[in-house]
């Protein structure tokens, strides 16, 4: 975030347009054209998802990346205060719905902020992560997205034993070699090579 404005996080809500600024960022200021791929982690992975079922969106993204991602931020909230505090089991839901209304009356939409109702117009290739160990945005989430979702070219990596936003750190090699070629199938699809093939140093 650094220095950006702005008083509060809505989940995805409003993240979404900045992300579509960002691509109408790149698009304008780009002297090579090339396949502009989305990824994020947790509320990240959240917000890409929401991206890219913008119209405005629609043509310009070549693939996700969405590393545990919730579904819907409401149960979110929910499974958050049970696992996440210290509160006896009789005071979770209350204080679940309170948190809700909060939220709500702080201008939340949380229709706006669940990522699966619109999965199933997704037609590009969507790669999710999630770790079965993960507390704080459950596994069944992830695989909650990933079974909405229509497109063909999706995958999803299972990280065994992963808490919540870890998978990288916690599976190295099976999340990069994922990733890696993920990325290289989405680019390839549009006529681009990556790693790019040159003699030239890396820099």
């Amino acid at each position: 975030h650094g220095l950006s404005e702005g008083k509060c996080l809505t989940f995805g809500q409003l993240e979404r347009y900045d992300i579509a600024q960002w691509v109408h960022w790149v698009r304008e200021h780009s002297r090579v054209q090339r396949p502009i791929a989305l990824y994020g982690v947790s509320m990240g992975a959240a917000s890409v998802l929401l991206a890219a079922q913008l119209p405005e969106l629609r043509d310009e993204i070549a693939c996700v990346i969405a590393d545990c991602g919730y579904s819907s931020f409401e149960l979110e909230v929910t499974d958050a205060v049970r696992h996440g505090t210290n509160a006896p089991r009789w005071l979770q839901k209350p204080l679940a719905r309170a948190c809700v209304r909060i939220l709500r009356r702080s201008g939340l939409d949380f229709a706006a902020v669940d990522t699966t109702p619109g999965m199933a117009a997704l037609d590009l290739p969507i790669l999710f992560f999630h770790g079965d160990a993960d507390g704080f945005v459950p596994y069944d989430m992830g695989k909650r997205n990933y079974e909405a979702c229509r497109a063909k070219g999706k995958k999803f990596l299972t990280v065994h034993g992963a808490e919540h936003a870890v998978s990288y750190y916690h599976d190295n090699d099976a999340y990069t070699k994922q990733a890696t070629e993920f990325l290289q199938d989405c680019l390839a699809r549009h006529g681009f090579v990556w790693p790019p093939e040159t003699d030239e140093p890396e820099k």
